[in-house]
């Protein structure tokens, strides 16, 4: 597991938390539950590297 950040999504301050790195380099990240209408959530996104 890559733990080198904690990113901040603006829009809603959602934290997102490292959860592991694949061998090309995609980091899978997640956040803390988040509590929506009465229902535990989690947001989860997959982030690929871009390469110039």
């Amino acid at each position: 597991m890559n733990a080198k950040y904690v990113q901040v999504l603006r829009e809603n301050n959602i934290i997102l938390y490292p959860l592991m790195t694949l061998n090309d380099h995609t980091e899978i990240v997640h956040s803390e539950v988040i509590n929506c209408d009465g229902k535990e959530r989690v947001k989860i996104c997959i982030e690929r590297p871009y390469y110039c």
